[in-house]
């Protein structure tokens, strides 16, 4: 108890990502309102774009989880790992709602040392498809690759730069030009897609297989955070209209996208039994 009273007063700011991985960790286990309530700042939001929902203000947050129980079955949460960058958390983890899993993505922002604005995202498993099989390979339950720890053998890339090439990048894409498109990436990146369990070694892989995809797809950015070595993007993407959201977490060192995971969220209606908490997001 004294070390959880501890980190409650501590700002979240001054911890390092070991210790937030402790943290987060902690409170999945938990699931307390109320102490979540107390490391939330008081202009906390809670943003859950699949459903078009915002929560506004720690109090309505704390009286939402108080509720949950009532109405849905109350989730096993395993951290996945953690990214700490300035003010900034991006946590991934494995969410069991009774043998109904999801991969959790959430996007966490900081202020005055306080949770900030939260961003999440429920991600159901699906089937790898057939026809990419022979440029991946499988995911060992689900844990990220450990082969390009940061700080390892690659040099800083800050965010003025990040901002750049996430911007080239976008343009190339968006004109379909999809060689182009991959040159922001090294010669040995990995690209993880956690729901189906496929890894992509090396750009000839990964290039080979967007080459090969079998249907056009539509982009629409929602926004994109950058700290150094990080870039993390929020958008749409329509295949035959059919809209999905996508959070990528893009690593970087030396200039280039050393690691890219993929989570692909797709759209459900809000449930009613929320509503006194709730104000809609615009489209």
């Amino acid at each position: 108890m004294e070390e959880t009273s501890e980190q409650q007063v501590r700002r979240l700011d001054e911890m390092d990502e070991q210790e937030v991985a402790r943290l987060l960790s902690e409170l999945m286990t938990k699931l307390s309102p109320e102490e979540e309530y107390e490391l939330r700042h008081e202009d906390y939001v809670m943003e859950m774009p699949q459903s078009g929902e915002r929560i506004r203000g720690r109090e309505k947050m704390r009286a939402f989880q108080e509720a949950f129980a009532d109405h849905s079955n109350v989730p096993t949460i395993r951290l996945r790992r953690v990214i700490v960058r300035e003010n900034l958390w991006v946590g991934e983890s494995v969410i069991d709602y009774g043998g109904q899993i999801f991969h959790g993505a959430a996007i966490i922002e900081l202020r005055d040392g306080r949770i900030w604005r939260d961003t999440r995202y429920f991600a159901e498993p699906f089937e790898a498809p057939e026809w990419r099989a022979r440029w991946v390979e499988r995911m060992e339950s689900g844990e990220p690759d450990a082969t390009l720890a940061r700080g390892e053998r690659r040099n800083e890339t800050d965010g003025r730069e990040i901002e750049r090439l996430i911007e080239r990048q976008w343009g190339k894409v968006r004109t379909g030009d999809f060689a182009d498109a991959h040159e922001w990436y090294a010669e040995d990146c990995i690209v993880e897609w956690p729901q189906p369990g496929e890894r992509i070694r090396g750009k000839k892989n990964l290039l080979a297989l967007r080459e090969a995809y079998p249907t056009g797809v539509e982009f629409e950015m929602r926004r994109i955070i950058v700290r150094p070595d990080l870039g993390v993007s929020e958008y749409v993407i329509r295949y035959g209209g059919e809209p999905v959201n996508v959070v990528a977490i893009v690593e970087f060192g030396d200039g280039e996208v050393v690691k890219e995971t993929q989570y692909f969220a797709e759209p459900f209606p809000p449930p009613a039994w929320r509503a006194q908490w709730i104000e809609r997001m615009e489209a």
